[in-house]
């Protein structure tokens, strides 16, 4: 990644972005927690001293974000070196993740929503997107209060404008992403669904 980084990276911070990306997804498989928790770790984790401080690892989430879809572009063609990706099948799984504050930011991802955790504070909408075999393709953060629905068209969206796939996409989902507007989308780009479908009450109409 660092060549990736070197090249596409656009800024003039004099702090080491491959480093810390790398030491932040370590820790993140290996031990997930806050990034104020993941730096105090850096020395009895991996007994090295750290050249980067815990200011910098906030600075560099910013073009960390900056370059999520080159970076997850750049992942892909990495990873098809080893294992070429099946895109027969893939899947999309949402959930979220909450934040531990009392309050949502106006214009921030994290706003109030159904929580999967059933927690009361602010979070933030994941999308994931897998091929046949497990492998990552794409991953999305929507608002909090963003419903499972209305995730649905971006992903597609994104699914087609980097290639992912090719033909028609049959869309096959739980009456979670089932909508009027979702079968419309779907139907006028030529594509197909197949969604769950509650037959008693209001919503069987």
């Amino acid at each position: 990644s660092s060549e990736f980084i070197k090249k596409n990276r656009d800024s003039k911070a004099k702090y080491d972005l491959n480093a810390i990306l790398c030491y932040l997804t370590g820790m993140k498989i290996i031990f997930p927690d806050s990034k104020r928790a993941t730096y105090m770790d850096i020395d009895h984790i991996f007994g090295m001293e750290a050249f980067f401080n815990l200011q910098d690892i906030y600075l560099a989430l910013d073009e960390i974000c900056n370059l999520r879809i080159s970076l997850q572009q750049h992942l892909q063609k990495e990873v098809g070196r080893i294992a070429k990706a099946d895109k027969s099948f893939v899947y999309l799984d949402i959930t979220n993740t909450y934040f531990e504050k009392d309050f949502p930011e106006e214009g921030k991802l994290g706003q109030r929503g159904v929580s999967k955790d059933h927690k009361t504070e602010p979070i933030v909408q994941e999308g994931l997107l897998l091929d046949s075999n497990g492998m990552p393709l794409l991953h999305e953060c929507f608002p909090g209060n963003t419903s499972d629905s209305l995730m649905l068209r971006p992903i597609v969206e994104k699914i087609k404008e980097y290639r992912m796939t090719e033909g028609r996409i049959i869309v096959v989902a739980d009456k979670g992403l089932n909508s009027v507007t979702n079968i419309d989308y779907l139907c006028n780009n030529g594509d197909g669904y197949v969604f769950s479908q509650v037959l008693k009450g209001k919503k069987g109409s």
